[in-house]
């Protein structure tokens, strides 16, 4: 598993390594949707470790000789057959490789109880890389390298509807509809149809339990890039470790068959620890979060991200 990586430890990290997977408790699962008349308001906020800061520099400079050897090539006024195939090469690699460069994510949500078993929601996310270096060009066209700053701006609206529920179990659909954009892909239409199930119970000692599968497929609309089918896996499981304190763990798998090669099979983890804080007359008012995420590629561990995670939850 990833979590049995070597990762160094500073300060933040010690807190989170003894947490062992996702978006926290049960009001912030997926099946469980606001009481009617509700808001639920979740913000989240990701950021890189140490690590991962490493990583992306290494790869970068690698990345910026590959650029090197390919500018030069494409300065030249005749190539060989043997650089000719050898730009084919470099150009594949550097487009399916310039990844992983991520920085920071923030993630708002808003969700609104229409009834007892429909709601409707508001997305709105930031997602940040850093690049170190531009894009590669023709000599007319070639720019010094440098960093800079690529965030994508992302707005979604979904409704989820249950199809059954009971003291235990939730079975829901929730079709969700994403608009993105940024400077290097330029606007990009997501359309999804997730489909879960939920289970929780209370044990005799009264701590809670929870878990939730979930199943989705959507499809990726870009006019600069390549139209990709999406298909998603994930599972959840979380417990009251003492009252009102929630360890949770989150798996999810992603598989694609278009679109850039690092991002076709990809696996997301997150561990984490949240504390809720209810009123004297038991309601859930707030939840706060610390935990740890890990992302992946499935075909290549030198491609990943991990770091600390924030969130916040709550009722109004």
């Amino acid at each position: 598993m990833v979590q049995g990586k070597c990762i160094k430890l500073y300060p933040l990290k010690i807190l989170t390594l003894f947490i062992v997977i996702l978006l926290s408790n049960i009001s912030q699962a997926i099946s469980w949707l606001p009481n009617e008349g509700e808001y639920k308001f979740i913000s989240s906020f990701l950021f890189i470790d140490e690590e991962t800061e490493d990583t992306q520099d290494k790869r970068n400079e690698e990345l910026s000789e590959i650029t090197n050897e390919i500018n030069y090539l494409l300065e030249q006024d005749q190539l060989t057959d043997y650089e000719k195939e050898r730009l084919v090469a470099l150009e594949d690699f550097y487009n399916n490789y310039d990844i992983f460069n991520d920085d920071s994510f923030l993630s708002n949500e808003i969700e609104y109880g229409c009834s007892s078993n429909q709601s409707i929601g508001l997305k709105i996310k930031f997602h940040s890389e850093n690049d170190k270096y531009y894009k590669y060009g023709a000599k007319e066209e070639k720019q010094e390298y440098h960093s800079r700053r690529n965030i994508t701006k992302e707005v979604g609206f979904y409704y989820k509807y249950l199809l059954y529920k009971n003291e235990n179990w939730r079975i829901l659909l929730t079709p969700e509809c994403l608009y993105s954009t940024n400077k290097i892909h330029g606007k990009k239409l997501h359309s999804s149809l997730g489909s879960y199930v939920g289970y929780a119970t209370t044990s005799k000692t009264g701590k809670r339990h929870f878990s939730e599968i979930g199943f989705i497929i959507g499809k990726t609309f870009n006019c600069s890039y390549k139209d990709t089918i999406i298909k998603k896996i994930s599972c959840l499981q979380g417990g009251e470790l003492i009252k009102n304190l929630i360890l949770s763990n989150y798996v999810e798998y992603s598989f694609s068959d278009r679109g850039n090669r690092g991002y076709r099979n990809l696996i997301y983890e997150q561990i984490s620890l949240a504390k809720e804080f209810v009123s004297k007359s038991g309601r859930h008012m707030f939840t706060t979060q610390i935990g740890y995420y890990w992302k992946q590629n499935l075909h290549n561990k030198t491609f990943q991200v991990s770091g600390p995670l924030l969130s916040l939850c709550i009722t109004l």
